[in-house]
């Protein structure tokens, strides 16, 4: 898989620090909906005309450009075979879209961007850069020499515990006020991420919506009804949302006289419009599954506090840290809720995602590592009960030639 990323243009998880259902939407879905969009413009400007009108025999070829022209820009209607055409103010059943559907799904693609601008710019300010973590553990999965992986773990883990650190104080400092804040600030990531996903679920959702709405859908099974016709329905029956065929009606004054035309169109570029929408619908249904799948898994992750102790105790007693599942309760509850918090868990969580369990577990290890030092002093002072006083200096073990040595393998992984 890694050398499948390198020769379509690098590993899209490099620069992502989210999951694979987040590269999904805002990744693979941009890129299919961009897709779509050039598709429809290159066959609207460069491949055959968009639009053809039969014309009447006293047209001259200009008129006949001038009618195809203005049936394109002023839209047409659909008038089934056996009906009358309307008379002038009669209602229409008139077609819109079709001279909009590339910036329509240019403009999707956009939206399915946003989340990803929201998650990008704002996990910066909560005091560590999450792209830079994820990074180094995919660096540092990737690793042969057992030095430049030994520096990437440390990296990663001292990177951690100082933004561990920096969240311990301000909630340190704070009055109760305050307090309440930064202890929410605790789970300023996971807060933001689980946001971020529900951005991509009601994106997703709000699409199908818009998209019903601009075809003038009348149910919500759309793609199911189409694959039900093209089974069983006759062959080249004619499709009310996307017709072959439609009426254009316009006036031409000549003469002080103003001739009003209804004239018939051929509009090839709906085969076009309706298989590309067809798969937007599908796509836009799958990424709503997907998404809100994927959302409630994360907010299990980030909100049950029983399952962060279990996945802790679990990746210390495979990394031999731990000899059972019964000892050091008191430990390991304090390690998880004073020291990691949701934010700390949240990213372990996901370093597993985007490089692997073991990866993971190697960073819990060292964490697990830098805080031990203290924890037994901590527990007996206290009697078991949390305290934030003992640990602020917990990550101080590190020195300026490890942070260099670590930061230059960092470097020279991206160049």
């Amino acid at each position: 898989m890694d050398s499948f990323y390198q020769s379509v243009g690098g590993d899209p998880r490099l620069e992502s620090g989210d999951s694979a259902i987040d590269r999904l939407n805002s990744r693979h879905t941009v890129m299919l909906f961009f897709l779509f969009s050039v598709i429809v413009t290159l066959k609207q400007h460069y491949v055959g005309e968009p639009i053809s009108c039969w014309i009447p025999d006293e047209f001259e070829k200009s008129w006949a450009h001038y009618t195809n022209a203005f049936c394109w820009v002023n839209s047409t209607y659909y008038l089934p075979f056996d009906d009358e055409i309307p008379k002038e103010g009669e209602p229409r059943k008139v077609i819109g879209y079709y001279q909009w559907t590339s910036l329509i799904l240019g403009a999707m693609g956009v939206m399915f961007y946003i989340p990803r601008i929201i998650w990008a710019t704002f996990n910066k300010k909560s005091g560590i850069e999450v792209t830079t973590l994820t990074g180094a553990a995919m660096e540092c999965q990737k690793k042969q020499v057992v030095e430049d992986r030994e520096n990437s773990l440390k990296y990663i883990s001292k990177h951690m515990a100082r933004f561990l650190r920096t969240t311990r104080k301000k909630i340190g400092m704070s009055n109760k006020l305050q307090g309440m804040f930064w202890r929410l600030y605790g789970s300023y990531l996971s807060i933001l991420y689980i946001g971020t996903k529900m951005g991509y679920v009601l994106n997703a959702v709000l699409q199908l919506f818009l998209l019903e709405v601009m075809l003038g859908l009348r149910d919500h099974l759309h793609g199911l009804n189409f694959i039900e016709k093209l089974i069983f329905a006759e062959p080249g029956l004619e499709s009310e949302l996307f017709p072959r065929v439609a009426m254009c009606d316009f006036k031409i004054r000549a003469l002080g006289n103003i001739r009003r035309y209804t004239v018939q169109c051929s509009l090839p570029i709906n085969l076009f419009n309706e298989k590309i929408f067809i798969c937007v619908w599908f796509w836009l249904v799958i990424m709503t599954v997907l998404s809100a799948a994927d959302l409630c898994i994360w907010f299990w992750y980030a909100a049950y506090t029983k399952q962060h102790h279990q996945y802790v105790k679990t990746k210390l007693i495979t990394m031999g840290k731990l000899q059972d599942r019964k000892s050091n309760q008191d430990k390991i509850a304090l390690f998880v809720d004073e020291y990691l918090r949701r934010d700390g868990i949240f990213l372990i969580y996901l370093i597993a995602e985007n490089s692997s369990d073991l990866i993971a577990s190697e960073v819990t290890v060292r964490l697990w590592d830098l805080w031990d030092d203290k924890a037994d002093e901590k527990i007996n002072n206290n009697l078991g009960q949390p305290s934030l006083d003992n640990v602020d200096n917990v990550d101080n073990v590190d020195n300026a030639a490890d942070e260099e040595a670590s930061l230059h393998t960092i470097s020279k992984a991206h160049v």
